[in-house]
């Protein structure tokens, strides 16, 4: 269906997983221009889009769409992602398929291996996915709705290459059939959220992948780092080496990065990533975003450095940490929390909440902790803050 389009520049809202792949793959041989709009995206976000941008096609609906618009399209050749929208309105950055398809080429180590795509189909992460399996003449196989069946599929379809995020790993392996064995991967890969030690070491421990890689990326700078070394966060040395490719830099605990995969306008220029991190010896970590902080009050509230510390906890698998309102001091601190189901502890709200008090400020501490089965995450694979 697809096909009709010819390859003239599209703005494309795919209705499947394999929709989106076959476009993908479709535009990359003929290095046409695609926009790959997400599904939830309004109809007059995406129209708006494609006026501003100078593209006549849209699909999406199942049916093509005619746009009437003077302008040329800024690039002849490449692909456009939005970003995700968790902290905002989604923005659009234009790649070129050249630059994407370098970045893709360590996947030629990989030849002939069979994927699993976790990401949402029009997310920065799932077409990185998609370039390196097509780039080293692997098959693809979307995830499943139902995370057992997924379990399943991987095992079933032989499944060497698993790439996802922190969050949809822990719920992967947490939700793992008791009688059906691991596999082991060729190469396990995180990314999408900052990962902590805990999950690496536990997916090492279930998989037990050849490689174990985490990478650091976005859909405006593309990829800037990748990390093989089975640590969390990334070498202080990534930070002072000067490279014709990605440069980083630091200012006031904010990631800047410069990058020949920025998008096309701001390609040169230093990229304010608003990811923050922090330095530990000869080791850096991500912290959060600066736009995800809580305002308790007029006191600022990670929430990461609070879901790092109920994860600690022997008797927590997983947290996420969100701000609820308040007519006092405006927003509260609030966290979902899943178990570990081998401990089957006798656990309490108030022993979690009287836990992090020896470690954090009294603002920082949880109104609310509830114990549920599983972590709702987004189609991008990040833990969903707002509910």
């Amino acid at each position: 269906m697809i096909a009709n389009a010819l390859c003239h520049p599209l703005i494309l809202q795919p209705t499947s997983a394999s929709q989106a792949i076959d476009a993908i793959l479709q535009y990359q041989r003929t290095q046409g221009l695609l926009i790959l709009a997400h599904p939830w995206l309004r109809k007059e976000v995406i129209e708006t889009c494609a006026q501003n941008l100078g593209i006549q096609q849209i699909f999406s609906d199942g049916t093509f769409r005619e746009i009437a618009t003077t302008k040329t399209p800024p690039i002849d050749s490449g692909i456009g992602i939005f970003s995700s929208g968790s902290t905002g309105l989604p923005k659009l950055s234009l790649h070129q398929w050249k630059s994407l398809q370098e970045a893709a080429s360590f996947a030629t180590e990989l030849e002939s291996k069979h994927w699993l795509l976790t990401y949402g189909a029009t997310t920065f992460a799932a077409l990185q996915v998609i370039l390196s399996a097509n780039l080293s003449s692997g098959k693809i196989f979307p995830i499943l709705p139902n995370m057992e069946e997924t379990c399943l599929l991987i095992v079933e379809q032989k499944i060497d290459v698993i790439s996802a995020t922190p969050s949809f790993w822990k719920k992967l392996i947490s939700t793992w059939p008791q009688d059906l064995p691991f596999p082991q991967l060729a190469q396990a890969t995180s990314g999408g959220e900052a990962v902590d030690q805990k999950t690496l070491d536990l997916i090492s421990s279930k998989f037990n992948p050849e490689q174990l890689t985490h990478i650091y990326a976005s859909s405006e700078a593309g990829s800037c780092i990748v990390v093989s070394d089975r640590k969390a966060g990334f070498p202080s040395s990534k930070i002072s080496r000067s490279n014709k490719d990605v440069e980083l830099k630091i200012i006031e605990n904010e990631l800047w990065v410069r990058s020949p995969r920025q998008r096309t306008e701001e390609q040169g220029n230093w990229y304010n990533t608003r990811d923050l991190v922090k330095q530990e010896g000869s080791r850096i970590f991500f912290v959060g975003r600066a736009d995800g902080l809580i305002n308790v009050g007029g006191n600022k509230v990670m929430p990461e450095e609070v879901e790092d510390l109920l994860i600690s906890h022997p008797c927590v698998h997983e947290a996420v940490v969100y701000s609820i309102k308040n007519p006092i001091v405006g927003n509260l601190v609030a966290a979902q929390v899943v178990l570990e189901s081998s401990i089957d502890p006798d656990i309490t709200e108030q022993n979690l909440k009287d836990f992090l008090s020896q470690r954090l400020e009294s603002f920082k501490i949880p109104r609310k902790i509830l114990f549920v089965n599983t972590i709702e995450i987004s189609p991008s694979g990040k833990k969903k803050r707002q509910f």
